[in-house]
């Protein structure tokens, strides 16, 4: 598939609905997509466990069980300036995401996967194995 053209048509604070003109074999076709800024999730284990948080879920009216997990930038224009440099802020996402969501300090982080999902929302998924953490009140 060949991108011909990009066109924003809508755009709000954390997503932005773009449509392409896209070459597929002998024919230009016309798409419609929403673009997102690039998430983290984060594997926090030891040699046993992984840590998973719980979260009360409105949509669902129950507990929920995941990786914790968070946005790399709070808005796209953030990401739009910093595209050429997401890994760089990603990994400090997963690091202030890592401390907000569990409390936990990061010691032994590497970046593990990049998930890119390109179906009608486009938005990546950097996946972080956490090794080592520490707590606040160990300093």
């Amino acid at each position: 598939m060949e991108l011909i053209k990009e066109e924003i048509v809508f755009q709000w604070k954390i997503i932005e609905v773009v449509q392409q003109t896209v070459k597929i074999g002998d024919k230009e076709l016309l798409r419609e997509i929403a673009r997102r800024s690039p998430w983290v999730r984060l594997i926090i284990c030891d040699e046993y466990k992984i840590l998973l948080t719980k979260e009360f879920r409105r949509e669902i009216n129950a507990d929920d069980y995941r990786l914790p997990w968070g946005k790399v930038f709070d808005t796209l224009k953030e990401y739009n300036e910093h595209r050429n440099d997401t890994e760089k802020y990603s990994l400090l996402a997963a690091k202030r995401e890592c401390e907000e969501e569990t409390g936990l300090v990061p010691s032994d982080i590497s970046l593990y996967y990049i998930s890119k999902v390109w179906t009608t929302v486009e938005r990546d998924l950097h996946y972080y194995v956490i090794k080592h953490v520490s707590r606040h009140d160990e300093w």
